[in-house]
């Protein structure tokens, strides 16, 4: 054990990171490994066998709320173009201390209209954490040391338009006219909403390709090989092809489609870059934040500066995407490779292969992940799903490799109704995994031997982040404050890095405070021992504003143990932030690898997709 030099000024001493990580090892969650994904509801709004509508969204919503009070709370944070709800739900234990204290993840999901598995993936993951509370240790563990907000449909309008009038939609529904003749979204084809209505192509293959594919001409890579030429819409139900609007009478179609604004390029980080023509399914709006759904997701961000990490899904692609710098990889960038790398592993599940993790990109311009990253939020973008074949196909002359394809929008980008859970399930490892890498620093109950206070200070979540500490007595001055760094070591001693956290290797401190006599009197006279801790931001790139997180405690005369305080004004038990606790081996849950996966299984072509260099070491 290498004892560091005492501050006089604190009347402290403290020992060095090699004794703290003797004292502080995590201890196995017994069972943790074992969970299985939640099955789906019964008899509720939604059960993951269909895609639902937004007022079944919010029917859920408030289901789950009514359901499990002591766990979900609804909160309305506007209402889209039309008037629909927008809701987020704050899920986390209202045992131990209030969940807008906490640290936090923040899900959303469907910013654009045709992307509705998204919405499901979001839902999946609180429909699992509340439905195992109780009986799987992890997602207890998490619901009562984090918080969840999860936005499942943030435009809902589009949601709707998509299921009951036109399944190509991407943007909201403010209406534009893009063809600036007067009329608004007057150019569209009516009925074209059914999963039974295919979009159809002439298709036209290189030789080369066909030659080489002859089995199967639509395999990966099929669209580089091929010329195609749009025909129309096609009902298989009625078995004709549906004729294309044309009212403004000006031999011309599709040249005003219905709405409005990409609300993932109504961001402000960026927005100067993005597309400002109306027609375009890019359009990014008359100024940034300029549309009410994109309004409330601010709302949300705005008003709740626990919220540390972040993951934002879509469809139309199959990767995980990081927020990228134009100069180059960041201060960030090894921690998200390495959540990168993990998410290849985590999410070969359910049939699918591993997803590919990209490094970096240029800045994600008027895109949500940019916006969240400059407020100190470590955020991801997820494309949950990509079919990229058509749906069926017919050959015209299989010998000049001509032939016609149906495409369906919606399910390219969407899995048909039967594989939703399939999808659901595929992502929930990963959306478990960023909840639990929330950063959650915390103290393990205090121990009093003679005048040496004994006090762990560790942080179970992956993400490193750095710590300052005070422990009073009573109303006095603190009796010991300081920024928990490495210290001066005995030879071939590490430091440590001043972090605590999984991602750094050094998962907590343990602080022993000399006492002086007047302090321990008043811990035997029930005077309050309280610990605060000041918790740095996520992200390194962009500092957040810090957490502030106290517990009390008081010595039970009887016992001469600490127990902590009774509840305070608010309700919140002993304090305020995450609550107190042992440290627990969270990583354990995760599978091989624990918090980590193996670069040479996980990291090769196949599961990377990086644009800008990665950093040199990005193992620990």
């Amino acid at each position: 054990m290498a004892v560091v030099a005492s501050s006089a000024a604190a009347g402290v001493a403290w020992v060095s990171r090699d004794f703290a990580l003797q004292r502080l090892q995590p201890a196995a969650l017994h069972g943790i490994a074992a969970r299985s994904p939640a099955q789906p509801p019964q008899g509720l709004a939604l059960d993951f066998s269909d895609y639902p509508t937004s007022a079944a969204v919010v029917a859920f919503c408030h289901q789950l709320a009514a359901a499990y009070p002591h766990l979900v709370q609804v909160v309305e944070l506007g209402a889209s173009y039309l008037g629909r709800p927008i809701l987020a739900l704050e899920v986390g234990s209202r045992l131990g201390s209030d969940p807008a204290q906490r640290p936090a993840l923040q899900m959303d999901g469907q910013h654009h209209a045709r992307e509705p598995i998204g919405q499901q993936a979001v839902l999946y993951t609180v429909w699992h954490l509340v439905s195992s509370y109780g009986s799987d240790p992890l997602a207890t563990h998490l619901l009562d040391t984090r918080t969840l907000y999860a936005v499942p449909c943030v435009n809902p309008d589009g949601n709707d338009f998509f299921l009951e009038s036109y399944y190509p939609q991407r943007k909201n529904l403010r209406p534009l006219d893009d063809d600036g003749d007067g009329p608004a979204d007057e150019d569209w084809p009516a009925g074209v909403s059914t999963w039974d209505v295919y979009q159809v192509y002439e298709v036209r293959l290189s030789r080369t390709w066909l030659a080489a594919h002859r089995n199967n001409p639509f395999e990966q890579g099929w669209r580089n090989a091929a010329r195609s030429r749009y025909l129309g819409y096609y009902d298989e139900v009625r078995g004709d092809f549906l004729v294309h609007a044309d009212p403004d009478g000006d031999g011309k179609s599709l040249e005003d489609q219905p709405g409005g604004v990409d609300l993932n390029r109504n961001y402000p980080v960026g927005w100067e870059k993005c597309n400002p023509a109306l027609r375009s399914n890019l359009y990014r709006g008359e100024a940034p934040f300029s549309e009410p759904e994109t309004q409330a997701l601010r709302t949300l961000i705005e008003g709740r500066p626990n919220i540390r990490l972040a993951v934002s899904y879509h469809s139309g692609d199959d990767r995980l995407a990081i927020p990228g710098v134009d100069e180059g990889p960041g201060a960030d960038a090894g921690l998200l490779e390495l959540v990168g790398i993990k998410a290849s592993q985590l999410t070969e599940a359910s049939g699918y292969r591993g997803t590919p993790h990209q490094h970096g990109t240029p800045v994600a311009s008027g895109e949500t992940r940019a916006w969240l990253y400059e407020q100190g939020i470590l955020a991801w973008l997820v494309e949950a799903y990509l079919d990229e074949g058509p749906v069926k196909y017919r050959w015209v002359d299989r010998e000049q490799g001509i032939l016609r394809a149906y495409e369906h929008i919606g399910l390219r980008f969407n899995p048909p109704p039967t594989g939703i859970l399939d999808v659901c399930r595929r992502w929930l490892d990963l959306n478990l995994y960023l909840l639990a890498a929330v950063p959650c620093p915390r103290p393990c109950p205090p121990l009093l031997d003679g005048s040496t206070l004994s006090l762990g200070i560790h942080n179970d979540g992956f993400v490193s982040v750095g710590v300052h500490c005070e422990v009073a007595v009573g109303g006095g001055p603190p009796v010991f404050a300081r920024r928990l760094e490495g210290g001066p070591c005995e030879p071939g001693m590490c430091s440590g890095s001043g972090e605590l956290g999984a991602a750094s290797g050094n998962p907590g401190w343990m602080l022993r405070i000399q006492m002086d006599p007047p302090s321990i009197q008043a811990l035997a006279e029930r005077e309050d021992l309280t610990v605060t801790l000041r918790v740095d931001g996520a992200s390194r790139e962009h500092p957040g504003p810090p957490l502030v997180a106290s517990s009390c405690w008081r010595l039970d005369p009887k016992s001469g143990s600490f127990v902590l305080a009774d509840r305070d004004a608010a309700g919140a038990a002993g304090g305020a932030g995450q609550p107190p606790g042992e440290l627990f081996d969270l990583g354990a849950a995760f599978g091989e690898g624990g918090w980590f996966a193996d670069p040479a299984v996980w990291d090769r072509e196949v599961y990377h997709m990086g644009r800008i260099p990665r950093p040199r070491e990005v193992v620990p």
